[in-house]
């Protein structure tokens, strides 16, 4: 059974989704959060994010840091209760518990409905205007949505990882979410594999926010429910509180 059959619309009813959720919140804290542990990397996806030689750099001076988060509505923030629990914010909490000491500031720069094409169009003034010494672009979502042409929205990739690097700025790309909204559309495959082979061929981390959702589903440690928001698309408070800690952990062991 594939995994989009599994989280289709017709197999899963949304109320379970509402009710899966918010079983999980009332364990948790106030804001729909779970134990530290729930949020752990699952076995089997490798979130290597080294290097990040500009950022390490950055760190070993004492700082200050500065993140954009370029993306479309999941950097944004829409699903989350309120732009405080948008992942970007939520990095910028846990990356100062982290880094004590450092100054560390995030930028949300996610509009929601851009494809890649349309953040390429808009990078000059949002990611490298800023200066950043990181920039973790979420790309593919809306590609997939859009069933735009792959191999266009791999050119648009690397040319975007081009100019950020040719400002001396870090990038980590960050793929699509795994939802019932996206599964429903074949095309996630090859927006996916579009994004692997531009990180491989130019040698761009990748946050695998897919694989990391799945395997978590998958696993029952954190269902897909109980991480998205009830359009089945975008994340809730808890999957992007999830997120941001795995990728807080990630940056900083990449920075050390």
């Amino acid at each position: 059974m594939t995994y989009a059959r599994r989280f289709s619309r017709r197999s899963v009813p949304p109320v379970v989704f509402l009710i899966v959720g918010a079983l999980l919140a009332s364990c948790g804290s106030e804001d729909g959060d779970v134990d530290h542990g729930a949020c752990a990397a699952p076995p089997g996806v490798d979130e290597d994010l080294a290097p990040l030689p500009h950022f390490s750099a950055r760190i070993a001076r004492g700082g200050p840091v500065t993140i954009v988060a370029l993306g479309s509505s999941s950097t944004e923030g829409i699903g989350a209760s309120e732009p405080s629990r948008s992942y970007p914010s939520r990095l910028r909490s846990e990356l100062a518990e982290r880094l004590p000491g450092i100054a560390v500031e995030v930028l949300n720069r996610g509009v929601g409905g851009d494809t890649t094409a349309a953040m390429l169009a808009r990078i000059e003034r949002d990611a490298i205007a800023p200066r950043p010494d990181l920039v973790i672009w979420q790309v593919g979502s809306n590609d997939v949505l859009g069933d735009e042409d792959p191999v266009a929205v791999g050119m648009a990739i690397r040319e975007g990882i081009a100019r950020l690097r040719g400002v001396g700025t870090d990038v980590v790309l960050m793929d699509v979410q795994y939802a019932p909204a996206i599964l429903e559309h074949e095309g996630y495959r090859a927006i996916e594999d579009a994004i692997a082979r531009v990180a491989r061929a130019d040698g761009v981390p990748v946050f695998r926010r897919f694989d990391t959702m799945r395997q978590w589903d998958g696993s029952g440690a954190l269902p897909a429910g109980a991480l998205l928001y009830r359009d089945h698309l975008h994340m809730n408070d808890l999957g992007y509180r999830c997120i941001a800690r795995l990728l807080a952990e990630d940056i900083v062991t990449a920075a050390r």
